[in-house]
């Protein structure tokens, strides 16, 4: 566990990890768990999901909360796959127990490249539109791809 942290902050922290798999606490870094508390608190106090890009090195870390939904992978990455942006890494965290939230950093780029502060704005506005269904990521991909023809052609 962090050491160095408030008794009631590792309290918190217990109670707030016995909602993820058995053994979430003992793969997952002490900084990542609270990496992840944090985000739920913003998701708590927001009531909308939580969706942050801020460059990292020579790349963008896009870090995620929300509520888990079934469409909720594919949204996301539809919206990415949209955008042009490359995918490195990805780490999901998901809780197994109510509220069941859903924690996700991509590490991504454009060109191999950080995304500039509006390319980041507009995937994170992008991501909460069509998690509220504002727009179909279907939609957004056609201007991209088209979807219509096989998948050779695509």
């Amino acid at each position: 566990m962090a050491a160095g942290l408030k008794s009631s902050t590792l309290e918190l922290l217990k109670r707030f990890n016995r909602a993820f798999p058995e053994f979430y606490e003992q793969f997952v870094s002490s900084e990542i768990q609270l990496q992840n508390l944090r985000l739920a608190y913003r998701l708590y106090k927001s009531k909308r999901a939580v969706v942050e890009i801020k460059p990292e090195g020579s790349k963008s870390a896009l870090h995620f909360a929300y509520r888990n939904q079934s469409f909720l992978l594919s949204d996301i990455f539809g919206v990415l796959a949209a955008y042009g942006l490359t995918i490195h890494s990805l780490s999901l965290y998901g809780q197994i127990n109510p509220p069941m939230l859903v924690f996700i950093k991509l590490v991504v780029s454009r060109g191999s490249k950080t995304l500039t502060s509006k390319t980041a704005e507009n995937v994170c506005r992008a991501i909460r539109e069509a998690l509220a269904g504002r727009f179909e990521v279907e939609e957004m991909l056609a201007v991209e791809f088209n979807l219509d023809a096989g998948l050779e052609q695509v």
